[in-house]
């Protein structure tokens, strides 16, 4: 569902008429306007201006429609204040290199045509003024005119030769959406016309070795936060479009994902020892002190690799990927006879859809060209994902079917370490609902679930997560306290993180009462606020209100800052095709 059709005003509205949103009326005063939802807040708040005030809306819903339209209003000018300052962070101009002119003579060495002298344009210079194609072939400095009758006709002449750019060397529309795409225009627009571009060399060798300087500067801040909160390794092998087998590394921290290398192991034997040797490399990269977890999907020699790292380093956690356990849950329930026959039902539609053009048009007239989520080869987790598609676009695909135009036819998000536990018990908890809570139904699912639950993902880094974080901790409070797994997951996590340091592990055990009573900073108002929203970032929530508890609140942060998943480090990474 799109986020306009989720917009609180459509609560005040009928139901669209044949799917337009454009046309909406209004519940109060039964007027209809065009404009979208948009103009009909306007409405219903009373603002003046473009459509006419509802006489008949009750106060209450008159207030929360200025709010949100304020809110909204705001969100803009924040975004445009931000590309404003992005913007204002271009300044290819160093006065020192000017040292040895004085102002007027700056000013006339970089506004002369072809001349040193400096020259007064007007609205002639816009017939004087060579195309692109021409400045190029000359190699004149030429500057633009600043009349603003003129600048929309120039911008449109600019971006034209911008967009066959794109087109002849293929780039992508959404690179345009960049942040270093606008910096590029600024920069481009602060020096003026006559620009050199960079030669094939410059972009190969001496601009990719400034750049990869800059990016080693900037990721000194992950670096920090690897020291400071510990961080995951990921790693994973796929095969590239040449047949190469690649092997990458990354390294995942609170701010993010880093690439850390790729390398090309096709001469090598994918075995436990191979494996180990990379990681223990990447270890001894990154310091071992900084390094909670390792993740990997479930394959034999990623266990074997993982067996051989909890004898060489025992301090270090090898997780398996949460993501790779819950598709392989759904492909057991996938087995049964009932669902698997619905799969391939859906799987039977999807294909015949999409495998004529005649028919793939009339879907996408239809859907508002909404395409469907189409079935995948290596996720199994497509296949429901592709049922939920069906389920949700149910009414316009029986419009479709039982339409003249068919008639016609003739055919030819990672969670984080905090939350994998707990909704995976909320998912159990939902499939016996949907199920009438009826344990014959439910239970054959809930034993695929738990065996690789209990075996994958009730590690003590999961069972640590699950109880630090706050938004699950304080509902469940009974339920977790009385499984004593759960505190034994958490003392495993305190005696490797802290091997050698009886102190610390004491001081954490003495703060651990706060956090369970919710006492001190724990029991603030606006910490208990807070620890009941469902997007709650919990690492968030004890860096703000953990201040009470010192030590236990660095390794709260150190244990929810950790991702779940080694999706990160797939084969998204086949884009590159290094």
């Amino acid at each position: 569902m799109s986020k306009k059709a989720q917009d609180p005003g459509w609560e005040h509205a009928y139901p669209p008429i044949e799917k337009d949103r454009t046309r909406v009326k209004c519940k109060y005063c039964q007027n209809e306007y065009n404009g979208g939802i948009s103009r009909f807040k306007r409405h219903l708040a009373g603002i003046r201006g473009d459509v006419a005030p509802c006489a008949q809306v009750p106060e209450k819903v008159k207030e929360e429609m200025s709010k949100l339209i304020g809110v909204k209003r705001q969100m803009k000018e924040h975004k445009e204040e931000a590309l404003k300052q992005l913007r204002g962070e271009v300044n290819i101009t160093d006065m020192e290199d000017y040292s040895d002119y004085e102002t007027g003579e700056i000013l006339s060495k970089r506004s002369c045509v072809g001349s040193s002298k400096s020259t007064q344009k007007g609205l002639i210079d816009r017939f004087c003024i060579p195309t692109p194609e021409e400045a190029l072939r000359r190699g004149k400095d030429v500057q633009p005119t600043i009349n603003e009758k003129l600048k929309e006709k120039e911008r449109e002449r600019t971006i034209q030769y911008i967009a066959r750019w794109f087109y002849e060397a293929g780039i992508p529309f959404n690179a345009a959406s960049l942040e270093s795409f606008s910096l590029m225009l600024e920069a481009i627009g602060q020096y003026g016309r006559g620009l050199k571009a960079p030669t094939p060399y410059e972009l190969r060798v001496p601009l990719l070795k400034k750049e990869v300087e800059e990016t080693k500067a900037f990721l000194k801040t992950h670096r920090d936060c690897w020291e400071a909160n510990g961080c995951s390794i990921m790693t994973d092998a796929w095969t590239d479009k040449r047949g190469r087998n690649l092997m990458n590394l990354v390294v995942n921290c609170e701010l993010g994902t880093s690439f850390l290398r790729s390398i090309d192991s096709s001469s090598e034997v994918h075995d436990g020892p191979f494996i180990f040797k990379l990681v223990s490399s990447c270890i001894d990269e990154i310091g071992e002190e900084n390094v909670v977890q390792v993740i990997s999907d479930n394959a034999s020699a990623n266990m074997a690799a993982a067996n051989l790292l909890r004898a060489e380093r025992p301090n270090i956690f090898w997780s398996p990927c949460a993501a790779h356990c819950i598709d392989l849950m759904l492909e057991d329930i996938g087995k049964f006879r009932q669902v698997k026959n619905t799969i391939t039902k859906a799987r039977m539609v999807t294909v015949f859809l999409y495998g004529h053009t005649i028919t793939l048009s009339m879907m996408r007239k239809f859907t508002q060209k909404k395409d469907l989520v189409r079935t995948g080869v290596t996720r199994f987790a497509t296949a429901f994902l592709s049922l939920q598609s069906i389920m949700l676009k149910r009414n316009e695909l029986r419009t479709m079917f039982t339409s003249k135009d068919w008639d016609e036819f003739d055919g030819d998000k990672v969670p984080s370490m905090g939350y994998v536990y707990g909704d995976l018990e909320n998912a159990k908890k939902e499939i016996a609902l949907h199920m009438d809570n009826d344990e014959k139904k439910y239970r054959p699912v809930w034993n695929i679930i738990d065996s690789r639950f209990n075996d994958k993902l009730k590690t003590p880094l999961h069972k640590a997560g699950y109880f630090l974080n706050p938004f699950f901790y304080y509902a469940r409070k009974d339920e977790i306290d009385s499984n004593a797994s759960i505190m034994d997951g958490v003392l495993e996590c305190l005696l490797k993180f802290y091997p050698n340091d009886p102190s610390k592990q004491d001081k954490i055990l003495e703060e651990l009462p706060l956090y369970k009573t919710a006492s001190g900073s724990f029991g603030r108002e606006i910490a208990i606020r807070q620890r009941q929203k469902p997007n709650l970032n919990p690492a968030h929530w004890w860096s703000m209100h953990g201040t009470d508890t010192p030590f236990l609140r660095i390794m709260a942060m150190k244990i929810l800052s950790l991702t779940c998943s080694s999706s990160g480090c797939e084969r998204n990474w086949s884009t590159f095709e290094m």
